[in-house]
């Protein structure tokens, strides 16, 4: 496979061709490729259906886990660029990155319930998103 290919189609091939070796395992959730393609194509479809397109950007407040792998590399397959934010920063540091970034979407885990009351952004709760 040539070193020009993106990050999300090396996955997809690694998906096609070693479908069940090992992609991400965070100590508590282990995804093979086959799996983790799935997760990311479906989650990009969340995404896309929620306006993110290329060149926009997504803030991903999720801890390092298996979601944020998947998170980061759904993203980045629809053009888009990320904004990690650290789970642990404190909510007025992480409110004005949030306004500096202007995202089109702010993509988070339930678990971490600071975006419910967030207004003029979109939002998504990753645990909502089917098959993710």
């Amino acid at each position: 496979m040539s070193t020009a290919v993106a990050l999300p189609q090396r996955i997809q091939y690694w998906a096609a061709y070693h479908g069940d070796r090992l992609a991400v395992d965070d100590g508590r959730c282990k995804l093979s490729y086959c799996e983790l393609g799935k997760k990311v194509s479906s989650l990009a479809k969340a995404l896309n259906a929620r306006g993110v397109l290329p060149g926009d950007r997504v803030l991903i407040h999720i801890q390092k886990s298996c979601d944020a792998v998947v998170a980061l590399l759904a993203t980045l397959s629809l053009g888009a660029a990320y904004v990690p934010l650290d789970t642990k920063s404190p909510k007025d540091r992480i409110l004005s990155i949030v306004e500096d970034a202007k995202p089109s979407l702010i993509l988070y885990a339930s678990a971490e319930p600071l975006f419910d009351t967030v207004e003029n952004y979109t939002t998504l709760d990753m645990c909502h998103v089917e098959d993710v």
